[in-house]
């Protein structure tokens, strides 16, 4: 199916985005262990994780840029070297100051090499496996994220003895990973034909995507249908089906639920829109079938919330997959680094401003309903819009806008 030189270039792409996630959520486990030794207060350590996704979301349209301009490849791989020298540096962090520093560079490096993955992917393959490769790389994003989650406390902590050694630990390997990548992945064979030069990717790159109501379309989406819906159930979802009456362990399962159904979701998709050729449809058929999963989870007994759960799980992540390769196959080649870094920044900057208006309408309402009722129009909203973007699939009758 792929060449020696694509698989490469795929496992490096793996490596980095696992390390990425791996990197930003080793901190979750470990954090009541860092608020006890520097006496922070719950604020300090919420700011300490959230620190690089608002990093990330604001850093990525520069990275995006900074592509286009320079070239993909070298812009991902400094900002895989930034990220896992100051992973591994918190661990020698002496307050609070420095390690939140540390952490908004762990988000900066993230931000420079997280847009440029979907641009060197449409560099590397071909139109019509570029979301299945897109969706074989995504993996390293639940990879890292699950195993920085589930070993950290239970295996990592007891072999390094604190919290510090666990950072030195995720560090080390992202410094080796950022290593790997300068050694193995190659400039794309393609990145010398006629708009693919980085010389290109400057400032008429920039114009001609922020002036594109397409590419503000799909970044509005990606903010709406993959991330301020995933921050708002992994942030306020175990405290509402508390509040339903369930157990805390019964809770913690029915959220990771949303993550597990993700797994075969960024493969299947993917997958299943290159054969068909086809983006538009898996877009609007997710967002439907997620309003009603929305709607019904309010009312639903614990067995069918585990399988509305799976359901949300599977068609957010369909949404969040596609809309990695959507803005690229949206516009010419040498603009692509720029429009993928708009579409992350406005979907994680979205994603981080979730959780807060789902907590200020739970203090207005005193109860998380209010709440589950908006996720329910921002999918309908999201499907709206999915209309609204032109399809980009190989069977598509006209070319790139851009």
């Amino acid at each position: 199916m792929y060449n020696r030189g694509q698989r490469s270039a795929l496992i490096c792409s793996w490596l980095l985005m696992f390390s990425a996630y791996a990197s930003v959520l080793c901190v979750s486990p470990i954090l009541n262990l860092i608020t006890q030794e520097l006496d922070l207060t719950a604020a300090q350590g919420g700011l300490l994780f959230s620190a690089p996704i608002v990093t990330l979301g604001v850093v990525a349209f520069v990275g995006g840029f900074l592509g286009d301009r320079v070239g993909p490849r070298r812009v991902a791989g400094a900002g895989a070297v930034l990220l896992g020298l100051a992973a591994f540096l918190r661990g020698a962090s002496p307050d609070f100051a420095t390690l939140l520093m540390l952490n908004l560079a762990v988000g900066m490096g993230w931000g420079l090499l997280f847009p440029n993955i979907p641009k060197l992917i449409r560099l590397w393959f071909p139109d019509r496996t570029v979301g299945t490769a897109t969706g074989i790389y995504s993996t390293g994003v639940f990879a890292g994220g699950t195993l920085a989650l589930g070993v950290t406390l239970p295996l990592l902590l007891p072999a390094v003895g604190s919290w510090r050694g666990a950072c030195y630990f995720w560090g080390a390997l992202a410094l080796a990973i950022a290593g790997a990548w300068w050694i193995l992945a190659r400039e794309p064979a393609s990145s010398g034909r006629s708009g693919l030069m980085p010389s290109q990717g400057s400032k008429g790159a920039l114009d001609a995507v922020l002036r594109s109501k397409y590419i503000w379309i799909i970044a509005v989406f990606f903010a709406l249908a993959a991330n301020v819906t995933f921050y708002i159930i992994t942030g306020w979802f175990p405290a509402y089906f508390v509040e339903k009456g369930f157990s805390e362990a019964a809770a913690g399962f029915l959220t990771s639920m949303l993550t597990l159904a993700g797994i075969p979701a960024v493969i299947i998709v993917p997958l299943a829109s290159d054969r068909v050729g086809l983006r538009r449809p898996f877009l609007w058929i997710s967002c439907l079938i997620a309003a009603v999963a929305f709607f019904s989870i309010m009312y639903t007994p614990y067995v069918l919330d585990v399988i509305l759960m799976g359901i949300l799980g599977f068609t957010l992540t369909a949404t969040y997959v596609i809309c990695l390769f959507l803005p690229l196959e949206l516009v010419k080649p040498g603009h692509a680094g720029t429009a993928s870094g708009v579409v992350i920044s406005a979907g994680y900057i979205g994603g981080a401003l979730g959780p807060l208006i789902a907590g200020y309408l739970k203090d207005l309402g005193g109860t998380l309903i209010p709440a589950i009722v908006l996720l329910t129009v921002l999918m309908l909203i999201s499907m709206v819009l999915a209309f609204m973007i032109p399809e980009t699939g190989w069977r598509r009758t006209v070319p790139a806008v851009l």
